[in-house]
């Protein structure tokens, strides 16, 4: 018995040498095998993809997706990036799509604020090809509210339409009303349709782009610049048509028309611009308080009334001044230049 006890005292000993021996000898490659990392403590949870959306009825309203997201403790909210989000109008035709790299998502304001840069994508169809006005948005810092689909921003934005483009400091878009607010420093260059459309230079204090009314409201002061046509106002209100500007009415204008050797100055308490094809001008119109200045090699001449009506020859994508009149209460005054060894000198 008690060889039999030693025997297995030895056997057991052996066990544990071997046991230890190998271990020793793989020690570095067991310590490699690093534990998998555990959940950290301030998340909920993370996953590779993530969606929600919002119904009205049987209608979808909103939808946003994310292709990484993270469900963060305190305080509460979700990090997402790969983020795609569709606001879908009430028309149920089309939606505004909100792309971008990074956002954090408050479940309980529903609010989600992206730092990144935001490319927003205005009127894309839900089936069919793109018709009508497009308008792209390239910001940065958007506050984007669930419930009223709404976009801020305080930073520098551009955008791109159909004719042209834009920029502005400070931003918001309302999908429901259609309605672009351009906070301040609102800039706008409408190119036209075709190559031989001049294009027209507007800025503006603050603008608002009326989607579904076709306008643009240049709010405080306004600027309009056309090839050798300039004009500041106060308030202006541009009316477009099939995406062109057709008419320009703005509050206390001046403006000033160079070519050829002739300046023709025009101011009025309102002045309103016509334009045809190509976004020629075609006529001007001023009431209350019109002045005209008319300076040639020939002369200069005045004229003041109630109304001032300038017509323009248009041909070739250009348009010539051709006829000003003034009435009610007209006044003119016609001074002749100086010739040379005369009297008048």
């Amino acid at each position: 018995m008690r060889v039999g006890r030693w025997l297995i005292l030895a056997a057991i000993f052996a066990i544990i040498v071997f046991v230890g021996d190998t271990y020793l000898r793989h020690r570095k490659d067991i310590e490699a095998l690093a534990a998998p990392p555990g959940l950290d403590t301030a998340l909920d949870g993370n996953a590779d993809s993530w969606c929600d959306t919002q119904h009205d009825g049987a209608k979808l309203t909103f939808k946003i997706c994310a292709k990484n997201f993270k469900q963060v403790k305190d305080p509460a909210h979700m990090e997402l990036e790969g983020v795609s989000l569709w606001l879908y109008h009430k028309e149920d035709k089309e939606f505004d799509l909100i792309e971008t790299d990074k956002a954090e998502f408050d479940p309980n304001t529903k609010n989600l604020y992206s730092d990144s840069q935001v490319d927003i994508t205005m009127g894309l169809p839900v089936e069919g090809p793109q018709h009508g006005r497009l308008l792209k948005i390239h910001t940065s810092g958007v506050h984007f509210d669930k419930d009223t689909g709404r976009a801020t921003t305080d930073r520098a934005a551009n955008f791109v339409f159909d004719q042209g483009t834009g920029s502005a400091t400070g931003a918001e878009y309302d999908p429901n009303t259609r309605e672009l607010h351009l906070r301040k420093e609102a800039i706008l260059d409408w190119r036209g349709k075709t190559a031989e459309a001049k294009p027209m230079h507007i800025e503006a204090a603050e603008a608002y782009y009326l989607e579904k009314e076709s306008k643009v409201v240049l709010m405080q002061w306004s600027k309009l610049t056309r090839e050798n046509l300039k004009m500041d106002a106060g308030m202006s209100t541009v009316l477009m048509e099939h995406n062109e500007i057709k008419r320009v009415d703005s509050q206390s204008g001046r403006g000033v028309e160079d070519k050829d050797g002739r300046t023709v100055e025009f101011a009025a308490d309102h002045l309103g611009l016509d334009f045809g094809e190509h976004m020629v001008v075609t006529h001007i119109e001023g009431t209350d308080h019109a002045k005209l200045i008319s300076n040639s090699p020939s002369g200069r001449t005045t004229a003041t009334g109630n109304r001032l009506d300038l017509g323009f020859d248009v041909g070739g994508g250009e348009s010539t001044l051709s006829t000003a009149v003034t009435t009610g209460n007209s006044v003119a005054e016609s001074v002749p230049v100086a010739v040379p060894g005369s009297s008048a000198e």
